[in-house]
């Protein structure tokens, strides 16, 4: 019995024994527990945190990655391309943010966006208006040669594009010669064809000033001064300028014979060369250039040609000026005024997502976006660059019931592009902008005198701005 009561005793102490192991088996499983949870909760936050970082950074990074920045002056933008943006990143997904320059003048703003090109992921795209001379970026290496980089350029009339192109037009403008109907009736001229000639033009002008003293405006300004002016050979930026020749003393001459023939009244404020020089010269801001301006708007029915401007490629409004039956409207026939204006892109070869910028200036000659550009051409007379949607724009026009006058005269143009005969304005460098505006003034003296000069003192004053000039062209 004693030994059954030990082993029962002996089978208690174990069984305790075993109880104790296991309690604290599931003790240490608990506290273990408890500390692997945490360790794993810990884990998984951590986990966690640096996946929402990545996330977050790896966004931000996309964001950046999909996004292109065009730098553009407040004058320039327009929410015409606030709107092609938005389509574009619709369709690739691309995200454009304009870096807009808030300026009143472009020498400001030119100061301002050179600041900006030359930084390491500057804006990817600089737009380029109508006018804007973009020369220097391409010839100092900011610009990039996107020739074989673009497919859509193969659109595009081949007559806006250079050998290499650096500039990608993507909408173009002209403006037409508007005819006073009422003065052609009187002096019973017939309406000229499309195809009419500036000789045309020069006889019905002779014609019209001969029959009463015309004032000496704007228009008569333009096409005896300036634009015989740059008929002449006289600007090489690389041989220098040759000013004092027959062809330039002639020019002098034939204007000022013209301007003080008896033609065109001079005196009717009696207008010293001093009024005139403040007219034509410093123009906008002196009271006799508002009062020139005043004159044209009271006098607009009773020139030749009307100072009103209309872009051919409006259409709609082209149509109703017919329709009117008050103007002529016809391609423009004075070289001066002859001009196609682009407006457009440079891709900065120091911008961010460079290719990104590349596959949006394809997007924008897409067809699809040239075909809104041409939707939204009877605000400001921009017409698409891109030459395989005009069947479209055909079929477009007849559902509209367009004149079929104002039809014939933008298909005319547009021909007169694609053979290059209209020649493209040649945005030329701010240099020789600087010139012809220093040539402008200093001539003026020469035609605008009171006292004509002699041969001898014409060819003195020319050499001396020969000189000048060359002295400035190499400083």
């Amino acid at each position: 019995m004693k030994i059954l009561r030990k082993r029962k005793e002996q089978r208690a102490y174990f069984v305790f024994v075993e109880i104790y192991i296991v309690i604290c088996f599931i003790w240490g499983r608990v506290v273990f527990m408890k500390r692997f949870l945490a360790i794993l909760i810990g884990l998984a936050l951590m986990v966690t945190s640096f996946g929402c970082t990545q996330s977050s950074e790896v966004d931000k990074d996309s964001d950046e990655q999909n996004e292109i920045s065009i730098i553009i002056s407040e004058l320039d933008y327009n929410k015409n391309l606030s709107s092609y943006a938005e389509i574009i990143e619709d369709n690739t997904g691309i995200k454009v943010n304009f870096d807009i320059i808030e300026t009143n003048t472009y020498e400001d703003y030119i100061k301002k966006l050179n600041v900006k090109l030359y930084l390491e992921n500057g804006p990817t795209l600089i737009y380029i208006p109508r006018r804007f001379s973009y020369q220097k970026y391409a010839k100092q290496g900011v610009a990039l040669d996107v020739t074989e980089k673009i497919p859509n350029l193969e659109k595009v009339y081949d007559s806006l594009l250079t050998d290499k192109v650096y500039f990608v037009p993507i909408e173009m403008s002209y403006v037409a010669a508007m005819l006073n109907k009422k003065v052609l009736d009187e002096l019973d001229i017939e309406k000229p064809n499309l195809n009419w000639t500036k000789e045309e033009y020069l006889e019905m002008k002779e014609k019209w000033v001969a029959q009463e003293p015309r004032y000496f405006t704007f228009q008569e300004y333009n096409e005896l001064v300036k634009e015989p002016l740059c008929d002449i050979e006289i600007f090489d930026k690389n041989e220098g300028v040759n000013l004092n020749t027959n062809d330039v003393r002639e020019y002098i001459k034939e204007a000022r014979d013209e301007i003080f023939s008896g033609k065109y009244l001079l005196d009717n404020s009696h207008y010293s060369f001093e009024d005139y020089y403040n007219i034509f010269i410093k123009g906008v801001g002196t009271k006799e250039f508002l009062k020139a301006m005043r004159f044209n708007l009271d006098n607009r029915d009773k020139p030749l040609s009307r100072y009103a401007t209309i872009y051919a490629f409006q259409t709609l409004k082209v149509s109703k000026e017919i329709e009117k039956d008050e103007t002529v409207i016809l391609p423009k026939v004075i070289k001066y005024e002859n001009k196609l204006y682009t407006s457009g892109f440079l891709v900065n070869r120091n911008g961010k997502n460079i290719n990104l910028g590349i596959k949006f200036l394809n997007e924008m000659l897409d067809n699809q976006i040239q075909m809104i550009v041409y939707n939204n051409r009877n605000e400001i007379g921009n017409y698409p660059v891109n030459k395989e949607i005009e069947d479209e724009i055909d079929i477009n026009e007849k559902k509209k019931n367009i004149h079929e006058k104002a039809i014939e005269l933008r298909k005319y143009i547009l021909k007169q592009i694609e053979s290059g005969k209209i020649e493209l304005y040649r945005q030329s460098d701010g240099q020789e902008q600087e010139f012809y505006k220093m040539l402008y003034k200093d001539t003026f003296k020469f035609i605008f005198a009171e006292e004509p000069y002699t041969d001898e003192e014409i060819s003195r004053e020319l050499e001396k701005l020969e000189n000048k000039y060359n002295m400035w062209l190499n400083e």
